[in-house]
């Protein structure tokens, strides 16, 4: 009995393993399944699976002038920013680049294939909230900088890398879109200047 009891374990053992493998096989690299609960898990294989529409993507592309290897890069951030968001639901987690930011803003456009996304994979729906002026005027570089620290902690954590500098704070970037923000330091604040943040209602 002992012994078909460790059989059928280990049956359900390499089979969890294999199904994490094929959840996360599309990834630059897997999520840490050891700091999120199974509910999580389950939440963030389905957003990172989740397939967005080729036509958004090609709107992105035509926005930024990404080639399409960047672009499909950005579609993955997204998802992972969902995952984030999904995951932390009473922290606010900043948007840090203008890049990713046009990608959800492109996908958001497409009313029906978001409110599916939200549906399927979220259980509820996400939103967009942009920053108001008060709260551009009200954000120092220390809490700029404090948010970033944060962002980077949660990201690196989950994900297994620290995330892209080009990618999500726009380092290389002249900063125009938040020339209303008043931080002194410029580059180093600048993607959350104007991305917002992510809110849900359930």
């Amino acid at each position: 009995m002992k012994k078909i009891l460790s059989c059928c374990l280990l049956s359900v053992s390499l089979g969890f393993a294999l199904q994490t493998k094929t959840i996360y096989a599309d990834q630059p690299q897997s999520i840490n399944l050891s700091i999120i609960a199974n509910d999580e898990i389950k939440i963030s294989s389905k957003i990172l699976n989740f397939q967005i529409n080729q036509e958004i993507l090609k709107r992105v592309q035509k926005t930024t002038g990404f080639s399409a290897e960047k672009t499909a890069r950005l579609a993955v951030e997204l998802k992972r920013y969902f995952v984030l968001c999904a995951l932390y639901k009473n922290s606010s987690i900043p948007m840090l680049s203008s890049s990713v930011d046009e990608a959800w803003h492109a996908f958001l456009l497409f009313t029906k294939d978001y409110e599916y996304f939200c549906k399927e994979t979220l259980g509820y729906f996400l939103h967009h909230i942009p920053t108001t002026e008060v709260e551009k005027s009200a954000r120092t570089t220390e809490s700029a900088m404090a948010a970033k620290e944060n962002f980077i902690n949660l990201y690196t954590a989950l994900f297994g890398e620290t995330p892209n500098a080009e990618i999500w704070f726009d380092a290389t970037k002249s900063c125009s879109s938040c020339s209303s923000c008043g931080a002194a330091d410029k580059i180093e604040s600048c993607g959350s200047c104007g991305g917002g943040n992510c809110g849900n209602t359930m």
